[in-house]
């Protein structure tokens, strides 16, 4: 079973105007695995198992914020809580659902640089 490499960051704008960064690659989520192991196994199953719940993508994304403290702190002192980052994500669902998209799956979201022939005449 392929499945997409994970290395990828982003910048998520917060309802209060801030940023955080986000981030997922191999070395961050192992460090989480053992850290945060509740939300690793939350990560894991959207992995594995696709998402089935609108919270499921609040949890990708908490997870990317968690390895963005790491990457740029080192630590996840002063990290949000769950439901402190619940709280201050935008509203809008979609923009929630295509932060996750970008993060887990890049190269879906990019645009082909090469034009499309499908449904053109040969």
């Amino acid at each position: 079973m392929k499945h997409a490499s994970l290395s990828t960051r982003r910048k998520l704008v917060l309802n209060d105007g801030s940023q955080v960064d986000l981030t997922l690659n191999n070395a961050l989520l192992y460090r989480l695995r053992s850290e945060r192991k509740i939300e690793y196994d939350k990560f894991n199953d959207f992995i594995f198992n696709g998402g089935k719940d609108y919270f499921q993508l609040v949890d990708v994304l908490y997870v990317a914020y968690l390895c963005g403290q790491l990457d740029g702190r080192g630590s996840l002192d002063g990290a949000m809580s769950n439901v402190d980052f619940m709280l201050a994500l935008p509203e809008d669902p979609n923009a929630i659902a295509e932060e996750v998209q970008w993060l887990t799956a890049p190269k879906k979201m990019r645009d082909s640089v090469a034009p499309s022939r499908s449904g053109q005449a040969e």
